[in-house]
């Protein structure tokens, strides 16, 4: 049991790990400062949820700007509230909190299913749920869709963002043998441009 919970603990550092490179790092969008501050908002609050409330109203200010795709902003806000069930004292306040963040990611993720940036974030919430919710085929979804999408967008990002990206898409997804291929081709592609 306490190698299961150090194992589990392992993983969830790599995931922000992981998810603070992908915050930090991405370029996807205009207006990068307070998007970066959101951001930052939204990895503190992973781990402490005095930062969650602020994080929201981030977020939320954000939906004003036309120029930040609403959708991503709003998966945001979804996993935010998703993050407050985490952080929730009694099991039906985690329930309501998970219930209504899912609600907001999937809604989300129909405005604009081709943000990355947003499946990534659907994605791993919803990958790090507990079984019962009953949303790990919906999370494996958003990876191969974020898989689909690489080829065509991952020049966009920082290198070492992508490859850890695909490091964690390797590890965390059940992948057809062309999507293993697809990715070890974006890895070698980044790797031989890196020199």
């Amino acid at each position: 049991m306490q190698i299961e919970n150090s194992m589990k603990r392992s993983r969830q550092y790599s995931f922000l790990i992981l998810l603070t490179l992908f915050l930090l790092h991405s370029n996807a969008l205009p207006n990068k400062t307070e998007l970066a501050d959101a951001r930052q908002l939204f990895y503190q609050s992973v781990e402490n949820k005095q930062y969650l409330d602020s994080a929201i109203i981030a977020f939320k200010r954000l939906n004003y700007d036309a120029q930040i795709d609403s959708g991503l902003v709003n998966t945001y806000i979804g996993a935010l509230y998703s993050l407050k069930g985490k952080h929730a004292f009694w099991p039906q306040e985690k329930l309501k909190w998970v219930n209504q963040g899912l609600k907001i990611m999937d809604e989300a993720i129909q405005q604009t299913p081709d943000n990355i940036e947003a499946r990534f974030i659907r994605g791993t919430t919803t990958f790090y749920l507990p079984f019962f919710f009953n949303r790990q085929e919906s999370a494996q979804a958003d990876f191969r869709e974020i898989i689909r999408l690489l080829p065509g967008y991952y020049l966009e990002y920082e290198t070492q963002l992508i490859l850890n990206v695909i490091d964690f898409l390797e590890k965390n997804t059940q992948l057809t043998a062309k999507e293993r291929t697809q990715l070890l081709n974006i890895k070698n592609d980044l790797k031989l441009n890196a020199f």
